[in-house]
């Protein structure tokens, strides 16, 4: 092989990389990801409160607040 052949495949890895990083940015901003995760998190901890309020038994809320921890690293 030619030094030819591997100035265009180390070229063609480059725009591949850029292609890629750039596809990653736009994944991101369309999902607005980070900003979801902290909606559920609010979310999570207001139902806490409004079940606290309600007089939910505090036993059956925390065994509801470690599953949706468990679910939460386990989806990382």
């Amino acid at each position: 092989m030619t030094n030819e052949f591997y100035g265009l495949m180390a070229v063609y890895f480059i725009i591949a990389f850029g292609v890629f990083l750039i596809s990653l940015y736009i994944f991101r901003s369309i999902f607005n990801i980070p900003s979801f995760l902290r909606y559920q998190k609010a979310q999570i901890r207001l139902l806490e409160e409004i079940a606290k309020t309600q007089g939910v038994d505090q036993t059956k809320v925390q065994s509801i607040i470690s599953e949706s921890i468990g679910w939460e690293t386990s989806n990382k």
